[in-house]
C-alpha cells in the first residue's frame, strides 16, 4: 500500500542531522513539495548519489547515503547510484590539503566494476 506524502517525508528525514530546526523544516518542505510534484505527475522521484572512484574500497560513511537511497527505493522512487570518472581523471584540490590522484581509464573502470559487483551484492 503507498504510503501518503507525510508518512514518506517523516521516514526519509529520519536519523538525519540537520544543524537547525530550520534547516530541518526547509529541508522537509522541499521534499514534500518534490514528493507531491512526482505524485500530482504519478512519477516516481528519481534520487542520485555520486560516489568517488579514486579510493577502492567503500567506506562506513557510504552506508549513511546508501541506506537513505534503500529507503527512496523501497518507497517506489527510482535510485541512481553514480560512480562518477571525472574527477578522478583531473583530481580534486576542493577544500583539501592536497589533490587526489588522478587515475587511469584502467584504474577508474576497475572501481567501477568493484564497486557495481559490492553494491549487486547488498541488494
Amino acid at each position: 500500500m503507498p504510503r501518503s506524502i507525510d508518512e514518506q517525508v517523516a521516514l526519509l528525514m529520519q536519523g538525519t542531522e540537520y544543524g537547525d530546526a530550520q534547516v530541518q523544516r526547509a529541508m522537509a518542505e522541499d521534499l514534500r513539495e518534490r514528493l507531491g510534484l512526482a505524485a500530482r505527475e504519478r512519477r516516481p522521484l528519481r534520487i542520485y548519489c555520486g560516489y568517488d572512484p579514486t579510493s577502492a574500497d567503500l567506506h562506513l560513511g557510504h552506508t549513511v547515503t546508501m541506506r537513505k537511497l534503500r529507503q527512496f527505493q523501497d518507497l517506489g522512487h527510482q535510485v541512481v547510484f553514480l560512480i562518477g570518472d571525472y574527477t578522478a581523471r583531473v583530481g580534486d584540490p576542493s577544500d583539501k590539503d592536497k589533490l587526489r590522484p588522478q587515475l587511469s581509464e584502467a584504474q577508474i573502470e576497475a572501481t567501477k566494476q568493484r564497486r557495481q559487483r559490492e553494491d549487486a551484492s547488498s541488494a
